[in-house]
């Protein structure tokens, strides 16, 4: 689980490699730990949509002149 450090102090997590992780700093942890906030990194994956085009109709109405 992906958690922000909003503890107010930095925490020194053991392990293999103790990690020191600063205020605002995240960590990927198994629970989530007292006074972290849990946080979601990959937004919702959409495909972008396509810019639209004018249509010919919109675009010789808007060539000089007024629209017909």
């Amino acid at each position: 689980m992906r958690q922000r450090n909003t503890t107010g102090s930095a925490w020194t997590v053991a392990g293999d490699t103790p990690q020191r992780i600063e205020v605002g700093g995240t960590l990927d942890h198994s629970v989530l730990l007292d006074g972290w906030s849990a946080i979601d990194d990959e937004p919702p994956t959409r495909a972008p949509m396509p810019d639209p085009k004018p249509s010919k109709r919109n675009a010789a109405d808007t060539e000089g002149g007024e629209p017909q």
